[in-house]
């Protein structure tokens, strides 16, 4: 069952690092085209989605309403993809099951920072919770 993963968590958190580190995991590297290509998910806060192989990644910093969310014609990305991440989706959660729809398990990996929120030396907690839509 493919999987819609909301991250949320303070800026800074790590969430696109996260992603980025997520989406190299599954880059499928037997297929003969992909193995001198670098897997690298590059931040979509301006294209709002990004998709790469396996796994669709949207950022909805930018979004105003939940009535953007249909414009976005999620269906189209999330056709053949195992994974679904959002950044901060959590507001839009609604509209993300409408959109998606039952064949989507929803989840939120919420990042803590404990300390200074740029510093690269703070530890992070980070919880992954089942949503029950």
């Amino acid at each position: 069952i493919p999987a819609c993963i909301i991250l949320s968590g303070p800026v800074g958190a790590g969430k696109t690092t996260f992603i980025q580190h997520f989406s190299s995991s599954v880059f499928d590297l037997s297929i003969p085209a992909a193995k001198n290509v670098s897997p690298q998910m590059t931040s979509p806060t301006y294209s709002l989605i990004n998709e790469h192989e396996k796994v669709t990644h949207a950022d909805f910093y930018r979004l105003e309403t939940g009535n953007d969310i249909a414009h976005l014609e999620l269906s189209l990305y999330s056709e053949g993809k195992d994974y679904f991440l959002i950044e901060w989706g959590m507001d839009y959660i609604e509209e993300l099951v409408n959109e998606l729809g039952e064949s989507f398990r929803f989840y939120e990996l919420r990042v803590d920072v404990n300390g200074p929120e740029f510093c690269e030396n703070s530890s992070r907690n980070i919880y992954l919770l089942e949503l029950s839509p």
